[in-house]
């Protein structure tokens, strides 16, 4: 709870009362003949036993105080004129494409783990049989001459596998899925990183330039990185939705934090 003033006083003159993080500081509204003033009331006994001018200062540094106590809410605590609201809505705007920004990566990531997954499997299911049927026809020739015939059909059958694992070349697209979908997942941690962590204490033009650095690297990223299929789609979907992108602290934090 913010500090609020401790006393009841008449201040002639006194400037208007900030309204800052909740504090109870509050200007009556003086008769026509009498001279303006404020009325300043709480029930903090800290400041019984001050003097009228004495305790509105002092009730104004714990106001203040608080405020800074709480870091970047800080900003929230001083009158917001129309520059400061602009700023603040640039702000919230700068801080909501962020969010974007990380959610695209985080698909995204997810996506081309997903694709490393599928042609890993291509890459095991021609490859092996591709070397096993070798073996088996050399083996066969070796072994038996009159399987000559079976040796050889056992090993075009090996050479088609072999034919096609090179046409498909699943292992390329494996190794490039994987890189990027490391880009993308340092991506999202920059992002988040950034909005969590260092949006609330730059200023508008360094958090724009870092907004802008950020979209240029997953723009560069999404020129190189192959598109996903509708499988992986479904698959990284399925994975975030049932929180695999989730970290264990995230859950266990309580509203409060």
């Amino acid at each position: 709870m913010a500090p609020t003033s401790c006393f009841t006083g008449q201040v002639h003159r006194l400037p208007d009362a900030p309204k800052a993080c909740g504090a109870m500081i509050t200007r009556a509204k003086a008769a026509p003949a009498q001279n303006r003033s404020a009325s300043l009331e709480c029930d903090q006994p800290a400041l019984k036993g001050l003097d009228t001018t004495k305790a509105y200062f002092f009730a104004i540094h714990l106001t203040l105080t608080h405020c800074f106590l709480w870091g970047s809410k800080a900003r929230y605590c001083l009158p917001v004129t129309e520059e400061g609201a602009q700023e603040a809505e640039r702000r919230k705007a700068i801080e909501t494409e962020l969010k974007r920004l990380e959610e695209s990566a985080m698909y995204s990531s997810q996506m081309q783990f997903e694709q490393t997954k599928q042609w890993r499997g291509v890459n095991l299911l021609l490859g092996l049989p591709a070397s096993l049927l070798a073996a088996i026809a050399g083996t066969a020739a070796l072994v038996n001459t009159g399987g000559r015939i079976v040796a050889g059909v056992v090993a075009l059958t090996s050479a088609g596998f072999g034919a096609t694992l090179t046409t498909v070349n699943a292992s390329h697209r494996m190794n490039q899925a994987t890189a990027a979908a490391n880009a993308y997942l340092e991506i999202q941690t920059a992002a988040r990183q950034a909005r969590t962590i260092d949006l609330p204490y730059l200023s508008i033009e360094e958090a724009r330039n870092l907004l802008a650095e950020l979209t240029a690297r997953r723009d560069e990223q999404n020129k190189t990185a192959e598109p996903p299929n509708r499988r992986s789609y479904k698959k990284a979907q399925k994975n975030i939705n049932s929180g695999g992108q989730a970290y264990a602290i995230d859950e266990t934090r309580s509203p409060e934090e």
